[in-house]
């Protein structure tokens, strides 16, 4: 009767030992939760805004194209620019003023474009001229600029002591260039990097003077 008793015991207490542990490893109903999944952290997208500052008066939207002349007689004084990086493109402004000499517009002509996309600019007005307008067209798959240039000149009037700029802005940085008093634009210099989508320039300017004909008496 003993031996009876201890095994029943026995099987209590092995059967308490497994509801233990089951109990310990599965989870009651009323004990679940839901797991939350953690979603991924997407980076918002820059909006790329196709706003320009408001002064000074751009010529230009940013990829677009732009064709600028100056009034006759007038020359170019001021070259402005700022680049934008999601639009990898350049706004521009231009100011003219009084040129070296009074000319008509038989006197000018206007240049095919003087750069391939992403290769180097090397311009100079032929004839003794001055830069009147600038035109430039633009690549979306190139990311870059292609220009032409408008000259004006007039006979009797030589250019002389001329001198080239010092590199005028940084990579995706403004530019803006004024040409100083006394003398007039006649050349431009640019040069593109693919890794910046951007170019870097700088410029010609030259005095004008008349050619003074000897009259024998």
């Amino acid at each position: 009767m003993k031996a009876s008793k201890l095994a029943i015991l026995l099987l209590l207490v092995v059967a308490l030992e497994i509801l233990l542990f089951t109990g310990c490893d599965a989870d009651p109903f009323w004990g679940r939760r839901r797991r939350r999944r953690r979603r991924r952290y997407v980076p918002p997208v820059p909006v790329c805004s196709s706003s320009r500052p408001y002064s000074p008066r751009w010529i230009n939207s940013w990829q677009q194209d732009f064709n600028v002349r100056c009034i006759t007689s007038y020359s170019i004084r001021v070259w402005q620019s700022q680049h934008r990086n999601c639009k990898e493109d350049r706004i521009h402004y231009f100011q003219c003023k009084n040129g070296p000499f009074a000319y008509q517009h038989r006197h000018c002509s206007s240049s095919h474009y003087v750069n391939d996309f992403d290769g180097p600019l090397a311009f100079k007005c032929a004839h003794n001229g001055v830069i009147a307008g600038v035109g430039s067209t633009y690549s979306i798959g190139a990311r870059d600029r292609r220009f032409s240039f408008r000259c004006c000149h007039k006979h009797g009037y030589v250019a002389h002591t001329c001198k080239h700029t010092a590199i005028i802005n940084k990579w995706d940085q403004p530019m803006r260039y004024v040409v100083p008093s006394g003398y007039y634009l006649v050349g431009a210099f640019s040069v593109h990097q693919n890794s910046k989508e951007d170019r870097i320039w700088k410029f010609e300017i030259c005095q004008f003077s008349r050619i003074l004909k000897w009259v024998r008496v």
